[in-house]
């Protein structure tokens, strides 16, 4: 991933990232239940949220 990619980045982020892609890869990775979809609404709220689109 890092030579493919790297370069492209934010090299401070793209380590961030790099920390938790494996775990993120192995909690995520293959899902369709509906608690995946209930988590990635928790995150996008918590994080795109306006008040105008309420």
């Amino acid at each position: 991933m890092k030579e493919k990619f790297a370069g492209h980045f934010d090299p401070e982020i793209f380590n961030k990232f790099q920390n938790i892609a494996e775990c993120l890869y192995t909690e995520y990775a293959g899902r369709e239940d509906e608690r995946l979809k209930e988590q990635f609404e928790e995150i996008t709220t918590k994080y795109f949220h306006c008040d105008c689109c309420s």
